[in-house]
């Protein structure tokens, strides 16, 4: 006897839903002198290939992050894990793009993203910080990698907004000024940083190195040879060198510092130190390959500069932290005196010049000045410039 209609219907077996992916991989094929395609490959292998995402080919990351998959990842307990293969300003750029996916999709704090940092840049301040390590190690490419993902503690991060806005006469955000040197016109800019805003000799430095990786990417194929590349670069685009450009311009003289201070109410005028030719504003104890700038908790001894009153040597006293709304602003004199700093705080006990610790700032600035932002850096015209706590983003800490 033939089986009826509803017994083969009965018989069938059930459609496989999709299980939504717990952890997600991005990386650039391009970067890193290939290494960004082996991870690429080797993870692909590991997590599937639709769970790897090259930004090469890719470059709106927040598409792919709003998918329904990915959404519905975040959703479900334990949230999306989000392995970002890069330097600091991927990293930066990844967490804008959660921002950004939130924001259109209506994603409260039941979606949760965290993200866990592969290093693959020259610095790595980030993967420093969070204990993912300095640099690109054959053991990246390792299934073990994405089991310490897994296991990674989530934490949260400070993240900092930062607003542009020219000081043409009559400049609005609705109008363009013409900037020949960024390519055209330019109008006000919104960014965002977790790890450090910089302007003056550290972002000429910065901006010089990466105009000549732009002309000449396959000179620049390792990280050590990045690193020396970045301090000769640096070096004769800041006057460090005889023949070379002059120094970027003392900022007493172009620039006025305004802060607003825990403990204390409204906006100080912060005085520049007369000398100081670069502003180094961080979020991280780590900069530049891991140098703690500001240096730990301690007695405040920069009476001349970070502890003009007592509500200043009590903030100086206390140990910075990542996720305490609260920025650190340290002064470079000139590319020596950053050379000498970087070197003395490369594990020597050594520190910068301590200028304040504040929960907002604003600088104006009167002249062209190099900028930039979590090593993004740019030329910019007269502007003011405002940076603020906008919330937290949760990232991943390695468990040991």
């Amino acid at each position: 006897m033939a089986a009826s209609k509803e017994d083969k219907k009965t018989s069938e077996p059930p459609k496989e839903t999709k299980k939504p992916p717990s952890v997600v991989l991005f990386s650039n094929s391009r970067s890193g002198g290939g290494q960004g395609k082996r991870v690429l490959d080797a993870l692909g292998a590991v997590l599937g290939a639709s769970n790897v995402f090259d930004l090469g080919e890719n470059p709106h990351p927040e598409r792919i992050l709003a998918s329904d998959d990915l959404v519905a990842a975040a959703q479900k307990p334990p949230g999306l894990r989000i392995v970002v293969c890069g330097g600091d300003g991927t990293m930066t750029w990844i967490m804008a793009a959660i921002d950004l996916v939130k924001e259109r999709r209506s994603l409260g704090d039941a979606h949760r993203f965290y993200v866990a940092m592969m290093p693959l840049g020259t610095g790595n301040d980030l993967a420093r910080t969070f204990g993912w390590g300095g640099k690109f190690r054959s053991a990246c490419l390792q299934p073990t990698w994405v089991d310490a993902a897994k296991k990674a503690k989530p934490v949260p991060l400070d993240r900092w907004l930062v607003s542009v806005m020219p000081s043409a006469e009559g400049q609005t955000s609705e109008k363009l000024l013409d900037v020949p040197e960024l390519g055209g016109s330019w109008r006000s800019y919104d960014g965002t940083f977790s790890n450090y805003f910089s302007l003056g000799v550290d972002a000429a430095g910065a901006h010089a190195f990466h105009s000549a990786r732009r002309a000449n990417p396959s000179r620049f194929s390792s990280p050590l040879k990045n690193q020396a590349l970045y301090a000769w670069l640096g070096a004769c685009a800041t006057g460090g060198l005889c023949g070379c450009k002059g120094p970027p311009p003392k900022l007493a003289e172009v620039s006025k510092l305004l802060a607003r201070v825990d403990g204390e109410n409204g906006w100080r005028e912060v005085p520049v130190p007369g000398g100081c030719r670069g502003l180094i504003v961080l979020n991280l104890q780590s900069y530049a390959g891991g140098r703690d700038l500001w240096g730990p908790k301690s007695v405040c001894r920069d009476t001349a500069l970070c502890c003009a009153s007592a509500q200043d040597v009590a903030n100086a006293a206390a140990a910075p932290a990542c996720d305490d709304g609260v920025l650190e602003v340290v002064v470079a004199d000139d590319v020596f005196s950053m050379g000498a700093t970087l070197v003395a705080t490369n594990g020597l006990g050594g520190r910068a010049k301590r200028l304040i610790r504040a929960k907002e700032l604003r600088i104006t600035t009167r002249e062209r000045v190099f900028m930039q932002i979590d090593g993004e850096p740019w030329l910019q015209p007269p502007a003011t410039v405002h940076l603020k706590c906008f919330g937290q983003s949760t990232v991943l800490k390695r468990a040991n």
